[in-house]
């Protein structure tokens, strides 16, 4: 648990953030900033001093760009992001992807099960690993891949079954936990809500707690379909948020893919819209570079403030080319969580004031793509 020296360290500022790359396991400056770090890796997580430095880390990495913030985190070491996963990591590949389909998918990725597309050959492109459960470019590079992060004295893990923190010492115990029918047990009927004032987290075990399960997309998630992706409606939703993927085929096993997300992982926001190039191999999409890829979009989305208020923000994306690109994306807005200190219960609890709720309530995006001589365009449009 978290001492009282530690909550005084957590409010102080991380200083001016960094760019470069040193051999120690930290992200350093370029030489017009500051030489302090700007995070540091532990035990293979990137770990970040306070939510302040987590927000500015942010706001740099989005300038930066996803390309340029890959090969940056690239060249870190003791760490391995999601987007590093390779094919011939299986085992990490099935356990991030278990919740889908287990034996199905174990079954045809581990070579025990026929397929008649013969979609098993391995390919010659360079395959960039795709995660079902995260959308933002920026948290698949920075998430390890057990997708988690550190922030302050806290483990931030992303899973199927919602958003959990704990400090690094019970990292071990979660996850001994996590997979026993009475850690599902626990969860029954605990969700979070979208109270945007600091409020005590809650624990779901000793030292185990939750930071996003919100009941609507979680009970909601499973059972909805797909809807059309240039038909006016309402767009899909994962568990956590607004999720709409429309892909075109090239040959069974090639395909563009373009996605409208409005995500909250309770400890980092946002929304946007990417395009991808795919290939199908071992049973998993994977992305790759396309000759080009462009995308542009307009419409509105709201946000949710303080007290409950609401606010309509209206957007418009020029349309974005880029050549030799794993994906296009514009993140249209994003929002990180601050972290504090609540005394209750006779103990130091954390509190936090939790990352906003975005959703699009009108959206025309086009996309199109360029590869091998194959062209391809999509709309999505809601209202």
């Amino acid at each position: 648990m978290l001492t009282a020296s530690k909550s005084i360290s957590f409010f102080l500022s991380l200083g001016v953030l960094l760019l470069g790359c040193t051999k120690k396991n930290s992200f350093k400056a370029s030489s017009n900033q500051s030489s302090d770090d700007l995070f540091v890796v532990k035990n293979g997580i990137i770990a970040f001093e306070n939510s302040e430095a987590f927000d500015k880390a942010i706001k740099i990495f989005k300038s930066e760009g996803v390309e340029k913030f890959s090969e940056r985190i690239k060249l870190i070491p003791n760490f391995k992001g999601l987007s590093e996963i390779k094919l011939e990591d299986k085992e990490t590949i099935l356990r991030l992807n278990k919740a889908l389909t287990k034996s199905d998918l174990q079954n045809k990725y581990l070579g025990l099960e026929s397929n008649s597309e013969n979609d098993y050959t391995p390919v010659t492109e360079e395959l960039f690993y795709d995660d079902y459960l995260i959308q933002d470019p920026f948290m698949e590079i920075l998430l390890n891949d057990h997708r988690e992060v550190m922030i302050q004295d806290y483990v931030i893990r992303i899973t199927e079954k919602g958003v959990f923190s704990y400090e690094l010492k019970s990292q071990s115990y979660f996850e001994d936990v996590f997979d026993t029918q009475g850690f599902d047990n626990t969860l029954d009927g605990r969700n979070t809500n979208d109270n945007l004032d600091f409020s005590e987290l809650i624990e779901v075990l000793p030292d185990i707690y939750l930071l996003n399960r919100d009941e609507f997309f979680f009970n909601s998630a499973e059972s909805n379909k797909p809807i059309p992706c240039n038909e006016n409606g309402i767009l899909g939703i994962n568990i956590f948020g607004q999720l709409q993927d429309c892909h075109q085929s090239i040959d069974n096993r090639r395909r563009f893919t373009a996605t409208a997300w409005a995500q909250n992982l309770g400890f980092y926001s946002s929304i946007g819209v990417k395009i991808r190039r795919q290939t199908r191999t071992f049973g998993i999409w994977w992305n790759v570079k396309a000759d080009q890829l462009c995308l542009k979009a307009e419409g509105v989305y709201k946000t949710k403030y303080y007290n409950d208020i609401f606010t309509d923000i209206t957007f418009k994306v020029n349309n974005i080319c880029e050549s030799g690109a794993r994906s296009k994306e514009r993140i249209l807005d994003e929002h990180t969580l601050q972290i504090g200190i609540k005394v209750g219960s006779g103990k130091n609890k954390p509190s936090v004031k939790f990352s906003k709720n975005y959703s699009f309530k009108k959206l025309v995006s086009e996309f199109s793509g360029k590869d091998r001589n194959n062209n391809f365009f999509r709309l999505i449009k809601h209202n």
